[in-house]
């Protein structure tokens, strides 16, 4: 776990040094919500990784690519019933993973294809002064 704090700590003094705002929606009120978001994105990559049994490797500059060599993206919420999110920019081809985070507890829901998360029926605006994206719910995702 302290890895993954440091990691996240140098992602979000990346992230304020060159004016990067979260993606997917995410709330950017504080520079602790932020640090708290890069911890949790941190956490569930190693998590999404470890049950792969792939090779994590930290990420610090291009955060558009993948999280997991070659394709995996992993998106994470502390929320138990959230969405996966998928923005109209991500990767078709890539492997979106939607991972519940509660503490130092990891649900891997399951992933899609980002291809297959762009449809209109997930598409919304959440009213947060953030662009509309796609929701994919839980129940539409593949098992693992």
């Amino acid at each position: 776990m302290r890895v993954a704090i440091g990691i996240a700590k140098m992602r979000n003094k990346i992230s304020i040094a060159n004016n990067r705002k979260p993606f997917n929606g995410a709330p950017s009120d504080s520079e602790a919500t932020e640090l708290e978001l890069n911890i949790m994105g941190v956490t569930a990559e190693i998590a999404v990784a470890k049950s792969l049994n792939k090779y994590w490797a930290p990420e610090f500059i291009d955060l558009l690519d993948y999280d997991i060599h070659p394709n995996i993206q992993v998106r994470a919420t502390k929320y138990k019933t959230g969405n996966l999110i998928v923005n109209p920019k991500d990767n078709d081809h890539h492997k979106f993973y939607l991972v519940i985070v509660n503490g130092s507890e990891f649900n891997i829901v399951g992933w899609e294809y980002g291809g297959l998360c762009k449809k209109e029926e997930y598409y919304q605006n959440k009213g947060n002064g953030r662009p509309p994206t796609f929701f994919v719910p839980q129940e539409k995702l593949r098992t693992i």
